[in-house]
């Protein structure tokens, strides 16, 4: 399954639970962080959960971090470590740099 930009979207286990206890900043640039965040992380863990750290929801969602992220679910991996339980991640600050928002070509995720 993929998203509505073409992106494969996370399938969690069972037993892995988020809430993300924040609303939505009403500007669409910090607004497309936000959701573009929230799929990265869950992403990450369906990686980690697969034992895969050449999944490729993973790949697509954090392309900037891709090697970084690599190594945190490589280390995962090796060590048998699952990601389980529930997660809140709450009162983020979101900053947007325009510089960059502009020659990207506006807000997309």
């Amino acid at each position: 399954m993929t998203t509505a930009y073409g992106r494969p979207e996370a399938a969690l286990p069972t037993d892995l639970a988020y809430t993300f206890d924040w609303l939505k900043p009403g500007e669409a640039d910090k607004d497309a962080v936000l959701a573009a965040s929230k799929r990265s992380i869950k992403a990450v863990d369906m990686a980690i959960a697969e034992q895969g750290p050449k999944n490729e929801a993973y790949r697509r969602h954090c392309e900037g971090d891709a090697d970084d992220t690599q190594q945190f679910i490589r280390n995962h991996v090796y060590h048998k470590s699952p990601t389980t339980g529930t997660y809140c991640f709450c009162a983020p600050v979101v900053t947007v740099n325009t510089e960059i928002r502009d020659q990207a070509g506006g807000a997309h995720d």
